[in-house]
């Protein structure tokens, strides 16, 4: 798929209803029974899948701590994996942050997504892929650069007017655009 195959999609979900449709039968969906029957009590790479599916945004989630401590600091990192309710759609990305004790005080850093599979984090990008195509057929990975944009007819779209791909896609109430990104936004699956 293209980018321009993608806005088409989007564009005829947005201009008319379908959206608002989907999202209001999205918490009595069949969809949403199986995803939660293959998230619950369900461990990749011996940590715990937490369910994070609510009814305010476009996309089943799941995510997974991989927080650790050293010394006086500790990373908080919660590795999210969203499946979009429109559609096939999959994203993935690591959300960071760090929490700094400085005494009797505590210092915390902004939030950074991290994009792309860096470091220790590749082999929980290539895990949870085989886990949603094992379960999923024809599943596409949208890539941060896509996710950025917002299509030229946002403007118009029944709801959500003037949101990015990621927003239409996945986060209807958290655009997580707004934070640091790093990696290569153009990594795809």
């Amino acid at each position: 798929m293209s980018p321009i195959e993608l806005t088409d999609l989007i564009d005829e979900i947005y201009l008319s209803n379908k959206a608002k449709i989907k999202i209001s039968e999205k918490l009595k969906s069949d969809e949403l029974k199986f995803w939660n029957k293959i998230t619950s009590n369900k461990k990749i790479l011996n940590i715990e899948l937490s369910n994070d599916t609510t009814g305010e945004n476009n996309s089943f989630t799941y995510f997974q701590n991989l927080s650790q401590q050293v010394e006086n600091v500790k990373f908080l990192d919660l590795f999210y994996i969203q499946k979009s309710y429109l559609g096939n759609f999959v994203t993935f990305y690591l959300k960071s942050r760090i929490y700094r004790e400085c005494g009797n005080d505590k210092m915390i850093y902004p939030d950074t997504i991290v994009c792309d599979p860096l470091g220790n984090f590749n082999k929980y990008f290539d895990e949870n892929w085989k886990f949603l195509n094992s379960h999923y057929s024809e599943l596409i990975y949208i890539p941060f650069n896509w996710l950025e944009r917002i299509p030229k007819n946002a403007k118009k779209y029944k709801i959500k007017k003037d949101s990015n791909i990621y927003e239409l896609l996945f986060g209807y109430e958290g655009n997580i655009m707004k934070n640091k990104i790093i990696g290569n936004k153009r990594f795809r699956k």
